[in-house]
């Protein structure tokens, strides 16, 4: 073998003996372990389950909440005077604004005129009553008159009938008992329609009078109504609180209904929006800890007092209601209303419309 031949042989040996695969390193494979469990604890834990699963329910779509009310006017006018300013804190009855009142005084006025006239209406229609009555009363007396007549004309036309048959009066006598006879019975058949008449009047002054004390309790309405929109003319707080930005100027022309102020009174209470997941374990009187955004998480705290009787989406325009073949399961959330405890010392500081974080303990 040639020296060539032999070096040829040799460095593809020396090649071979020196490659060899690099053992893996003990430190790497446990690195990799942990980061493998530490992802896998880390899922258990977000989604609380062993050995993370905990009695409590946190969730943090969270609002505070309160009676926040616009309030508005119920008459129109012109704006006299504004007498708060924006934000500023009023009790219950305190006055914000005066409404022009010169022309519902003079609506009262003419109201209370109405009411006037009415009654007087009135007060003739039962004068009225009292006469139509009293010809009823005379009506029956000529009745009664005329009855009495008519029996005196009966036994005089009956004598002469007699007498004539024996020629002891004469013809003309007869006739004249006979021509008084009718008129008495004619007398009387007026004086029993007459009656018939006045009865009538009586009725029709019944009617009458119910429709007058008809205009009448309508004309006391109208001055109800007149008295209700003057004393609206000043436009009050109903209730204790703090006011938001003021709206109207003095001088503008308010309409009926027109919006002036926000007005927020000073209860507050917490809604969480929990999932339907969530909900098993949830139960009146439960403790709540909240976590309020606005003040570097200062804990609060709280119970559950109210739980909604629908998820929110029922209570919305477009609700959850998916009849297509694209359908995606969604979770509903259930409003939960949670009471703040009021002796603590945060709780002035809270504004309705803050988030907040909320933990329910379920253990209880």
């Amino acid at each position: 073998m040639t020296t060539t031949e032999q070096q040829e042989t040799t460095e593809p040996q020396d090649q071979t003996e020196q490659w060899k695969p690099k053992k893996a390193s003990p430190f790497k494979s446990i690195l990799v372990l942990i980061l493998i469990l530490a992802g896998v604890l880390g899922i258990l834990y977000a989604w609380k389950l062993p050995p993370f699963q905990t009695s409590t329910v946190e969730t943090n779509n969270a609002y505070i909440r309160g009676k926040t009310m616009l309030l508005s006017s119920k008459v129109g006018g012109y704006v006299k005077e504004v007498l708060v300013s924006d934000y500023q804190r009023v009790e219950a009855g305190q006055v914000i604004a005066r409404i022009d009142a010169v022309t519902h005084l003079a609506q009262l006025e003419q109201a209370k005129a109405n009411l006037a006239t009415q009654e007087a209406n009135l007060s003739k229609i039962k004068q009225s009553r009292e006469a139509t009555r009293a010809s009823v009363n005379v009506m029956q007396a000529a009745i009664e008159s005329a009855e009495a007549a008519v029996y005196n004309a009966q036994l005089e036309f009956k004598r002469q009938a007699q007498l004539i048959k024996t020629n002891s009066t004469s013809k003309q006598q007869y006739d004249t008992a006979s021509a008084n006879l009718k008129k008495a019975q004619a007398a009387l058949s007026q004086a029993k329609a007459q009656k018939q008449v006045a009865e009538q009047d009586v009725i029709n002054v019944g009617a009458n009078e119910k429709a007058a004390l008809a205009a009448v309790e309508n004309a006391k309405a109208g001055v109800i109504l007149a008295e209700d929109n003057l004393a609206h003319t000043e436009i009050r707080a109903p209730v204790a609180g703090k006011l938001g930005e003021i709206v109207v100027k003095q001088g503008q022309l308010l309409s009926a209904g027109g919006n002036l102020v926000y007005l927020v009174p000073p209860q507050m209470w917490v809604i969480a929006n929990l999932k339907e997941t969530e909900m098993e374990n949830i139960r009146l009187g439960q403790t709540a800890t909240i976590k309020v955004d606005a003040l570097n998480k200062a804990e609060l705290q709280g119970k559950v007092i109210e739980v909604s009787p629908a998820t929110g989406s029922e209570f919305s325009l477009n609700k959850t209601d998916n009849s297509t073949g694209n359908f995606v399961k969604i979770p509903q959330r259930v409003p939960v209303k949670i009471e703040i405890d009021q002796s603590q010392e945060n709780v002035k500081r809270l504004l309705a419309g803050m988030s907040v974080v909320v933990a329910i303990e379920t253990a209880e």
